[in-house]
């Protein structure tokens, strides 16, 4: 079909080379991963896009740690997600990520990524993440801002050493940079917010 020319051919993202334009969008099966790593019905699942032709796979969505203080509970709640867990720095974490990517590769395919942080009590300012929540985030302070963008610098260099091709920021749906993006939920007057230079520093 002549409208479909581009769609079996290769293109450049970035430096990595997609097989064909079909793509397996991130999403969560909620199948495996009990340990939060890669298991069977995970590589099952997501390989057999692979398999049948899909040359850009999604790796599901991981949550990133969150610097919570001192006695305060993880937050595990629908929509939400701060927790302290560092699922990247798991001793397992690039033997069984590679096991995933290796197996997408097989069939030619590229491995990609999504990190986020999701909505919780800590946010860029005192306003709801989100319009089905009445809680009153915390603003989080700059030192807290410095030590969430390190965890996707960490989980970057962890995520290549198991042999991703790409990563994707999670940014909408009311994550944490969805709202730090948002003249809505960002209402700083620091250099975190502000114009849209200063909300998407």
């Amino acid at each position: 079909m002549p409208s479909l020319t581009h769609l079996f051919t290769p293109i450049r993202v970035g430096p990595m080379t997609v097989p064909n334009r079909i793509v397996e969008t991130t999403y969560s099966i909620n199948s495996g991963r009990a340990d939060g790593l890669p298991d069977a019905p995970f590589i099952a699942h997501h390989v057999a896009r692979a398999r049948g032709g899909a040359g850009w796979i999604g790796g599901e969505t991981w949550v990133l740690p969150t610097p919570l203080a001192a006695g305060r509970a993880d937050e595990i709640l629908p929509g939400t997600a701060a927790i302290r867990a560092a699922v990247y720095a798991h001793p397992d974490f690039v033997p069984r990520v590679s096991a995933f990517t290796d197996a997408v590769h097989a069939h030619g395919a590229v491995a990609v990524f999504q990190l986020t942080h999701l909505q919780s009590l800590l946010a860029p300012s005192t306003v709801p993440p989100a319009l089905n929540s009445d809680a009153i985030p915390r603003p989080l302070d700059e030192d807290e801002i410095d030590a969430i963008l390190e965890t996707y610098g960490a989980a970057a260099e962890r995520f290549a050493a198991a042999g991703a091709d790409a990563l994707e920021i999670h940014a909408a749906h009311e994550t944490l940079p969805h709202c730090f993006l948002s003249p809505y939920t960002n209402r700083r007057t620091d250099r975190w917010g502000g114009d849209d230079a200063g909300r998407l520093l």
